[in-house]
C-alpha cells in the first residue's frame, strides 16, 4: 500500500503543476510498474492508463505460495536469511547449469531467487493467511472501482497473460473502455526492446500503445 500512495502522490503532483493539463495526464507502466499503473486506475481517473504485463491477480499469484514459504519463517531477520538463502540457491543453479527448485504459487511456480519468489516470501511474512489483504493490494479486487479507459499489452508465452485478459474482460462486462492487446510467442519484458535488433513486435505493441494514447489524449480539455 505504501508503494501505490508513492504513485498517487506523483500522480496528483503532476496534475497540480499550472502547465499541466489536469485533464490530460495518462499512466503507463510495465510488470511491476504495470501492476501499479493499474492500481493507480483503481483509485484516481487518469485519461488513460497503460499495463505492460502487470500483475492482476496478487491473492491468486501468491497467497498460497507465501503460507507455504511462511511456514519457515519466524521473524523478520529469519525472513532476510530465508530470502538470501533463497537467492544464493539462484546463483547456485546458474552457476552449476542446473534448474533451481520450484514452488507451485497459485497460477505460477515459483523459481527460488526470482522477483516472484521474493514476493511471495516478504508477503507471506507480511499477511500470512490474511485473504482480504492480498485482495485489498490486488487489482482483480478492485475492478468496481476502475473508471477507464484502460490498455493491457502481454506478450504470447508471458504466464500473466491469462490473468490480465480475465481483468480486461471483466472491465468491458462493467462498461469501462478496455483493450487487450497480445503479442505472439514474446516473453515477459519484450516491451522494453532491450536489444540492439527488438523483434517486430515490440513496434507493434509501441503502435498499439500510442494509438492508444493519441485516441484519448488528443483532445485538449474545455
Amino acid at each position: 500500500e505504501d508503494e501505490i500512495q508513492d504513485v498517487l502522490a506523483a500522480y496528483r503532483k503532476l496534475k497540480s503543476l499550472p502547465f499541466v493539463d489536469a485533464n490530460r495526464v495518462a499512466v503507463i507502466g510495465g510488470s511491476h510498474g504495470g501492476y501499479l499503473t493499474q492500481m493507480l486506475a483503481s483509485r484516481e481517473q487518469p485519461a488513460a492508463a497503460i499495463s505492460f504485463a502487470g500483475l492482476s491477480d496478487i491473492e491468486g499469484m501468491f497467497l498460497s505460495s507465501g503460507l507455504q514459504l511462511r511456514e519457515g519463517v519466524q521473524d523478520w531477520s529469519d525472513w532476510r536469511e530465508q530470502l538470501m538463502t533463497h537467492r544464493q540457491r539462484a546463483r547456485d543453479a546458474a552457476n552449476s547449469s542446473a534448474e533451481a527448485p520450484r514452488i507451485p504459487g497459485g497460477n505460477l511456480r515459483l523459481r527460488p531467487g526470482s522477483a516472484g519468489y521474493e514476493v511471495a516470501l516478504e508477503l507471506g511474512w507480511r499477511y500470512g493467511d490474511r485473504r482480504d489483504a492480498f485482495q485489498a493490494i490486488s487489482p482483480n479486487e478492485n475492478i468496481e472501482s476502475v473508471k477507464g479507459p484502460v490498455l493491457y499489452l502481454v506478450g504470447g508465452s508471458d504466464r500473466l497473460k491469462e490473468a490480465g485478459k480475465a481483468w480486461i474482460e471483466a472491465l468491458k462486462q462493467r462498461g469501462v473502455t478496455a483493450k487487450y492487446s497480445e503479442h505472439a510467442d514474446m516473453p515477459h519484458g519484450f516491451y522494453w526492446g532491450n536489444s540492439d535488433d527488438p523483434p517486430p513486435q515490440f513496434f507493434e505493441a509501441l503502435q498499439v500503445t500510442t494509438k492508444f494514447i493519441q485516441g484519448h489524449l488528443n483532445k485538449k480539455s474545455e
